[in-house]
């Protein structure tokens, strides 16, 4: 895999770590003046991933990998700011691409761009799941059969997000798999905190306690952390699917005249609590 310059090659290490991440920047040098060896043009041509940002922020490069298969702009389907230097907001010649620069755009620009949409389609994979773009090759959490199974008894789950202060925001929410991630839907309110806070700060946290216990030790529960995204539509179509859990074999959200909504994907980093997942995780 080859990374543009060191900030991706960082976020692509964090996210598949031993792939062999080569960064194509050498220290010192500007990403945007970077100009191609033959030996990189053979790295570029050979590898079976480029990471790049584009929108002419690294012309020679861009050259480089313009029609190929293996390019991954993460630019692509970002809002770029303008400078904060009084200058015209939209002139696009001036809007701002160092994404990295800022912590938060920078974590969802990578969380944006995690899942691995080439992965097979998995059997129970609603449609939200199956419309996703192209994004980085990603070495997700293993997501325990014992966990799917927990969440297949449709515990509601309790979701945590992180308010603008630093203290946690708490809500319930149906929620549950669409192939490896975590998926959540809402039809109103658009502007509520939690999506307000996962906007501002993808981290997220969803706990699920189990609706049985055999008595013995600690109630079973799951905690499943991860980054969220947020996509326009397709709310009804993953609340129908989770309502199979929620309502019942069959059964779909009685609601049928609503909003296209919003749905929140999370991509899972960490499955932790108390129950045979505990184990099989490597949870704590």
């Amino acid at each position: 895999m080859v990374a543009a310059f060191y900030p991706i090659a960082y976020a692509a290490d964090r996210l598949a770590p031993g792939a062999g991440i080569e960064n194509l920047t050498p220290a010192g040098t500007e990403p945007h003046d970077l100009e191609l060896s033959p030996r990189d043009v053979e790295k570029v041509a050979g590898a079976d991933v480029v990471l790049y940002l584009g929108q002419g922020f690294m012309p020679a490069l861009e050259d480089a990998v313009a029609g190929r298969d293996n390019a991954v702009d993460l630019l692509a389907g970002e809002e770029l700011q303008a400078p904060q230097d009084g200058g015209a907001a939209n002139d696009e010649s001036r809007l701002d691409p160092y994404v990295w620069l800022d912590p938060v755009r920078y974590a969802a620009m990578v969380a944006h761009h995690r899942p691995d949409a080439r992965r097979p389609h998995r059997r129970g994979q609603c449609r939200a799941g199956r419309e996703r773009g192209r994004m980085l090759p990603a070495v997700a959490a293993v997501i325990p059969e014992s966990v799917r199974e927990l969440l297949a008894t449709g515990p509601l789950g309790t979701v945590i997000t992180t308010n603008a202060d630093g203290t946690p925001h708490v809500t319930v929410a149906w929620a549950g798999f669409d192939g490896d991630e975590l998926v959540m839907a809402t039809f109103y309110n658009l502007a509520q905190r939690k999506l307000r806070n996962l906007r501002r700060d993808p981290r997220v946290a969803v706990s699920f306690l189990a609706k049985e216990h055999a008595g013995q030790g600690l109630h079973p529960y799951a905690v499943i952390e991860g980054r969220a995204r947020i996509s326009e539509g397709g709310a009804l179509d993953v609340m129908d699917h989770l309502a199979q859990y929620y309502i019942g074999p069959g059964q779909r959200f009685p609601m049928r005249d609503v909003p296209e909504g919003i749905v929140v994907h999370v991509a899972i980093d960490r499955i932790y609590g108390q129950g045979p997942w505990r184990e099989e995780a490597g949870g704590s």
